[in-house]
């Protein structure tokens, strides 16, 4: 015995430690049955699949952290699942497949994986693991642009986890909707829902969830021109991810941090905050954010003229864009150059990276911003007094931005043609341009004060949501407390009248006892006590008090009860009402004066009556009417 003991712990130490190494397949050939003399070969394998499985536990707390490294780990436990796990262990695996493709950008691999998940898991009953994959679903589409298939996704995620009571998963779901909301520009409900998310992850304790959506929160409220209250919100979202030690998120909330504080004119604060989220990246290895964070750092450089260490910050953001192959982000980066040496009125440097971010632009036929490089260009010609070019390049420019509908480069790009037409002595056509660069300017003015008054109209239909909310749920807190007082009168009450029942019984069986070898006289007397006593118990008092405490508490049961199934007799629909309250049989029995085998009777009665299956409890449906 104690070799097998031993035997069974050299077994499983080797297999966790070939599934943390790349010695997978050794893993697979580690439950050997020599190794195991005196168990069974279905008893080796579940220790194989229970290995798997707290393998697979690991993978699941890890994956939001390290994706990369998460996914190389499953596939090398996909052939030890399919040889020895068990069905439930299989889909969990496919369903964390899905979710690290999902978050490594694979979003047209991830949604083959989910899309299997969800048709495992739900053959298997697993409600949770099909709402989880439904939500990752509704990312994969969100990323990809698919907002509708987004938004019928995450709200069959948000159906199920109110379904299983899921609060967390419900709070995480509604950020997710949020997000959508945003996106369609529906501000309002973006803010409501993302305040809701937050609300409910901070009552349920999910302070990194609760602090990813204060930093959605917070960017939307940039976006909408409130720095202020943007950056109250970063700084709690900062608070609550910071505990939880991911640098991915912290750095996305340092990004957001600096960039509100330089919004608002605190150059320090946003170097700072800039600096902390380019180490933040580094320590998570996230090359993308990495090179966020020195375009911000070079930006910052750039308002202090510091033209050295901005160009530094951007030449490093360009190499890691150029690794990652990422030709927007290049092209990006090499029109913020131009726009430094454009500053600095090095003009024949700034023209060469404005040409390399055209042509970058040119690629993938972005419309807006070829709009912008050609206008930036053509101001450099302007300098250089190369007006062909530059009138040439305007037009180009002017034709570009208002198929792309930009309203203020189509009003940029009429200014510069109007200072160009001047400089060369063209003055009607320079007059004409800048009357619609006035009128068109004019109109961005308007629609700048009508946001500002939407925004305004946002924050305070937000506030009263929220103090409404606010007001609905103190006063369901205290309807909850008052059910649970007049639950334990209710409870209270029915316990008496069970004991008073329980003791009257006990007390007629003693009388009974009592007669047997009285005088007639005392036969006599007991005999009308205990009549009396039977009377007592039999009398529709007891169901009086009780139904008149019951119907307080569940105002509707009864008469629902009736309603529906009319050929329920008195009796039963007693018997549903205590069962209601999940009284035992032995405690129904006490109030109704009957024998536990008569109660049981009227248990199956009601089973058929209500045409109920074997599957699904009686307590349970009776608490659902």
């Amino acid at each position: 015995m104690q070799t097998d003991k031993a035997a069974a712990c050299r077994l499983r130490k080797r297999t966790v430690l070939y599934l943390h190494t790349a010695n997978w397949r050794d893993g697979m050939k580690a439950p050997k049955r020599a190794e195991y003399p005196n168990r069974s070969v279905s008893k080796v394998k579940e220790t194989a699949s229970q290995e798997i499985d707290t393998e697979l536990e690991q993978i699941f707390i890890e994956l939001h952290q390290s994706p990369r490294e998460t996914l190389a780990r499953i596939r090398r436990l996909q052939e030890l699942v399919h040889k020895h796990s068990n069905p439930e262990v299989q889909s969990r695996a496919l369903l964390a497949e899905g979710i690290a493709e999902v978050l490594l950008s694979n979003y047209a691999r991830g949604k083959e994986y989910l899309s299997s998940a969800i048709a495992q898991l739900s053959k298997l009953g697993d409600q949770k693991g099909v709402a989880l994959a439904h939500r990752f679903t509704g990312a994969a589409y969100f990323k990809t642009g698919d907002y509708q298939k987004a938004q019928k996704a995450f709200q069959r995620a948000k159906k199920i986890y109110e379904q299983i009571n899921d609060l967390r998963g419900v709070g995480v779901t509604l950020n997710n909707l949020a997000a959508l909301d945003q996106r369609f520009g529906n501000f309002k409900e973006a803010l409501s829902k993302f305040l809701e998310s937050a609300e409910i992850l901070r009552r349920c304790g999910d302070e990194a969830n609760e602090g990813a959506t204060l930093a959605n929160a917070a960017l939307l409220l940039e976006r909408l021109g409130d720095y202020r209250t943007a950056l109250e919100y970063a700084l709690k979202a900062l608070t609550c991810i910071e505990k939880h030690h991911n640098p991915m998120h912290t750095a996305a909330v340092f990004t957001t941090l600096a960039s509100l504080s330089m919004k608002l004119g605190n150059l320090t604060a946003a170097m700072d905050y800039a600096l902390k989220s380019k180490q933040s990246f580094e320590a998570s290895g996230e090359k993308f954010g990495i090179a966020t964070a020195l375009t911000l750092l070079a930006e910052l450089y750039q308002q202090q003229r510091k033209f050295p260490d901005a160009l530094a910050m951007y030449r490093q953001a360009l190499s890691l864009r150029q690794a990652l192959q990422d030709r927007w982000g290049m092209a990006d980066v090499w029109m913020r150059i131009g726009q430094l040496f454009a500053d600095e009125k090095k003009w024949q440097e700034a023209e060469n990276a404005y040409e390399e971010s055209l042509s970058l632009f040119e690629q993938g036929g972005e419309k807006a911003r070829l709009a912008q490089v050609k206008l930036a260009l053509s101001k450099v010609w302007l300098q250089k007094q190369l007006f062909k070019k530059a009138e040439k390049m305007l037009q180009d420019a002017l034709t570009l931005a208002e198929e792309a509908g930009s309203t203020e480069e189509i009003a940029a790009i009429h200014n510069a043609l109007a200072l160009l037409y001047a400089n060369t002595g063209r003055y009607k056509q320079a007059y004409e341009h800048h009357c619609k660069f006035a009128q068109i300017d004019a109109t961005l003015k308007d629609a700048e004060r009508l946001k500002q008054m939407q925004y305004l109209q946002i924050r305070f239909d937000v506030e009263r949501l929220r103090d409404e909310r606010k007001f609905f749920e103190h006063k369901a807190e205290k309807l909850e407390g008052e059910m649970k007082r007049k639950q334990k009168e209710l409870m209270r009450l029915t316990m008496s009248l069970v004991r008073k029942n329980e003791f009257l019984k006990s007390l007629y069986d003693m009388l009974g006892d009592v007669q047997l070898g009285a005088s007639k006289k005392t036969q006599n007397a007991v005999q009308k006590i205990r009549a009396e006593i039977q009377a007592s118990l039999r009398s529709e008092e007891t169901w009086r008090l009780f139904e008149a405490q019951f119907s307080e508490l569940h105002k509707t049961f009864l008469q629902t009860l009736a309603e529906r199934y009319p050929n329920l007799t008195p009796t039963e629909i007693k018997v549903a009402a205590m069962l209601r309250l999940d009284l035992s049989t032995k405690e129904i029995a006490a109030l109704l004066y009957a024998s536990e085998r008569t109660v049981e009777t009227h248990r199956q009665n009601l089973r058929r009556k209500l045409r109920l299956g074997a599957e699904i409890s009686l307590q349970t449906f009776l608490a659902s009417l």
